[in-house]
């Protein structure tokens, strides 16, 4: 059976493929943002489950700080506010949301079941996964930081133009690693998976709001 030494950088690395894998099958070859989101939700879930006993489902549930939760929760409610703000112009010249969205399979009702789809399945998951399963011991920021905030860039190139997706990589691989000291400072993922969930609340929000 395949396992992973979280101390080898290689099977870090390649468990950190799997979101790329699914977006260029998904979004750039069937051209369906299901197939991509299942995709790498599922991606996920198998490397979690061969990597079983490396990872601590429990630590959602611990690492909460109600004082830095209160302080930072505006910060992540912002990403929304942000998108809406910059819309016109950080997008594609000529895009139509809606029409984008309905090209990739999210059109009318698939688009609602989408949304809540992914608030309530992607924050839990990709904690543990990448602030989890593919975490160091090291306060430093890692290369699977790196990877979290690429895998963001494939998507938002089919929105925005390229130095915006550029600013949104950067942005996320420090939001990563941000999420991962407060994983380690506060012992849990808590933090991390409450504001992910605020983060990715406003973002749908507003997506919701512009098509």
């Amino acid at each position: 059976m395949m396992t992973f030494h979280l101390q080898s950088p290689i099977p870090r690395f390649a468990a950190g493929t799997v979101p790329y894998i699914a977006v260029v099958i998904g979004l750039y070859g069937l051209e369906n943002a299901w197939v991509a989101m299942v995709g790498y939700h599922l991606g996920m879930a198998v490397v979690l489950w061969l990597a079983r006993g490396r990872w601590d489902g429990k630590s959602l549930a611990t690492g909460w700080s109600w004082r830095v939760g209160v302080l930072v929760t505006p910060l992540f409610i912002s990403a929304g506010v942000a998108i809406l703000l910059l819309w016109p112009m950080v997008k594609l010249s000529g895009i139509v949301l809606a029409d984008v969205l309905d090209a990739y399979g999210l059109g009318g009702g698939a688009w609602w079941l989408f949304v809540g789809y992914y608030c309530l399945i992607n924050p839990p998951l990709e904690e543990l996964y990448w602030r989890g399963l593919l975490n160091s011991g090291t306060g430093r920021p890692i290369g699977t930081d790196l990877l979290f905030g690429g895998y963001h860039g494939l998507v938002m190139g089919l929105f925005v133009t390229v130095p915006w997706a550029v600013i949104t990589v950067v942005l996320l691989c420090a939001i990563s690693w941000i999420w991962r000291l407060a994983g380690h400072r506060f012992n849990g993922l808590a933090l991390p998976w409450a504001t992910h969930v605020v983060a990715d609340v406003g973002v749908m929000a507003a997506v919701c709001l512009l098509r």
